[in-house]
């Protein structure tokens, strides 16, 4: 049982187990540094409809005048998705999703947080999250590297490859 004030979020097998401590307040303050995350929601289409929306816009208010929301938006079912693909030059079209998968793309959670304890703080309150998952992936920073005059590259995606050789 999870001590008062604290929320228990599951990522990946139990070793990995995190144990999220309410941070007071639940707003952040304009000098602290931020860092952005993409909260990606995933569920079972089939279970979505138990998660009343009203909810959903609920938690999307609250989080909203919280100051961590930067954007937010819910997916129309996985039946009306288009896939593009390019590859020579030339264009392909698929109607539907790009894989077929057993949870599917609901919507997305662009936020703000200090760190990613804190963005796993916020994406475990999503409703969808108790019927399927929320997946944060911080979000690279391409166009301030550019910026910097850094070459270009995906640094971050070949040491990812370099990890798995």
């Amino acid at each position: 049982m999870a001590p008062e004030g604290s929320s228990p979020c599951r990522i990946g097998s139990s070793p990995s187990d995190y144990l999220i401590q309410r941070q007071q307040p639940d707003t952040l303050l304009e000098d602290d540094r931020k860092m952005k995350y993409l909260c990606l929601v995933y569920a079972e289409e089939s279970r979505l409809g138990s998660v009343p929306d009203h909810e959903c816009v609920a938690y999307d208010t609250d989080i909203r005048a919280s100051g961590h929301c930067v954007a937010s938006e819910a997916l129309e079912p996985v039946e009306t998705a288009t896939t593009v693909r390019v590859r020579n030059g030339k264009a392909s079209i698929t109607d539907g999703p790009f894989a077929e998968t057993k949870e599917q793309l609901a919507g997305f959670y662009m936020i703000e947080a200090r760190d990613l304890n804190e963005a796993i703080q916020v994406a475990s309150r999503i409703p969808p999250a108790r019927v399927g998952s929320v997946e944060v992936r911080p979000i690279r920073p391409i166009r301030e590297a550019v910026a910097r005059g850094a070459d270009g590259h995906r640094s971050s995606w070949d040491d990812h490859s370099n990890r798995e050789a």
